[in-house]
């Protein structure tokens, strides 16, 4: 069958034993018009193995959603969900379907999907993507070619090519317009330790709500920590024993234990005077930087941080690094 641009499918794949596994019939034809298919409705679909040809399951095309009604005949949708397509939609139910392989969905008088995979670790190859992207947003080190073909100087590092950050009295939980109050509020206090984290989204700052990123990752680990191992993502960490999901959950961490105010309490992290200027990369970058003064929120998103990783270090087979990181949650 041809492909058609009306059947949806995850393309990356299914695991054979989810409990929910479904292929969706929709077209928004672009004209403010939806595709209307009411005269498929309980007509056969098919999953046919991409190999060999052979069909190896069969359904009926049920309605998922009506647009003129709002009515939702599988779940119950929110009003903000409803008529998010533009259109109706129709399902594709194979969630009995559990043989490993690789197949197309085929409705008969419309088309076929995408091909996609059946596999129990579907997921590896998306994991390992976005966690690498989470590698090449790193501040503070160099990019070299043992970890990447995306290279790049060190950047952000106080004491290398003029770059410092300067402490502030002004604290990241009070808003307002960081640009103008983290000068107006400046110190002649630097802080040579502060760098590393994870740059943020179009510039180079990094704030203490970054830490919810190693949150979700020790998260991950925490449900199924037979599957993540050392040596898997290629970071500079790797080879020490400790698997490189939870390496990369510690750098998101380990720049705001270097991060501490006068009492100890944590920064809220480290913000310049303007946006990025046009041309300018992380490596050149010359605006002045500031670090936000010690304040509760930071502390406590700190001293939670560091207990989850002291759990997951022990759960890894670190106690010595476990016991560390709950000091560090204590003090803070």
């Amino acid at each position: 069958a041809e492909r058609s641009e009306a059947i949806h499918v995850n393309q990356i794949g299914y695991v054979p034993e989810a409990n929910l596994k479904y292929a969706y019939v929709y077209h928004w034809i672009g004209d403010g018009h939806g595709l209307k298919l009411d005269a498929y409705a309980n007509r056969p679909f098919h999953l046919v193995d991409e190999i060999t040809g052979n069909t190896v399951f069969t359904g009926q095309l049920k309605n998922r959603y009506d647009l003129q009604t709002g009515q939702d005949e599988a779940y119950n949708a929110t009003e903000s969900e409803k008529g998010y397509y533009g259109t109706d939609v129709w399902e594709c139910d194979f969630s009995t379907f559990r043989t490993p392989g690789q197949y197309r969905v085929v409705v008969e008088g419309i088309g076929s999907s995408f091909p996609f995979a059946l596999e129990e670790d579907v997921y590896r190859v998306p994991f390992q993507v976005t966690s690498r992207g989470l590698f090449h947003h790193r501040s503070g080190i160099e990019r070299t070619t043992t970890h990447t073909s995306w290279t790049k100087p060190n950047d952000h590092r106080p004491g290398e090519n003029g770059y410092k950050v300067y402490y502030t009295n002004w604290r990241y939980m009070d808003g307002n317009n960081a640009f103008e109050q983290l000068p107006a509020n400046a110190t002649t206090i630097e802080m040579p330790e502060a760098w590393g984290g994870w740059m943020d989204a179009g510039d180079f700052d990094r704030q203490n709500r970054h830490m919810v990123i190693s949150n979700l990752l020790m998260w991950v680990y925490e449900l199924v920590p037979n599957n993540f191992s050392d040596g898997e993502l290629n970071l500079p960490e790797s080879g020490n024993g400790i698997p490189d999901i939870l390496d990369e959950a510690i750098w998101g961490i380990d720049l705001f234990r270097r991060m501490k105010g006068p009492t100890g309490g944590i920064s809220g992290g480290i913000e310049a005077t303007e946006h990025p200027r046009a041309g300018e990369a992380s490596w050149s970058d010359g605006l002045d930087w500031y670090a936000y003064a010690e304040d509760p929120l930071g502390s406590f998103r700190y001293a939670a941080s560091a207990t989850q990783l002291a759990y997951v270090l022990e759960m890894a087979g670190f106690p010595d690094q476990s016991s560390v990181w709950l000091a560090e949650a204590s003090a803070a």
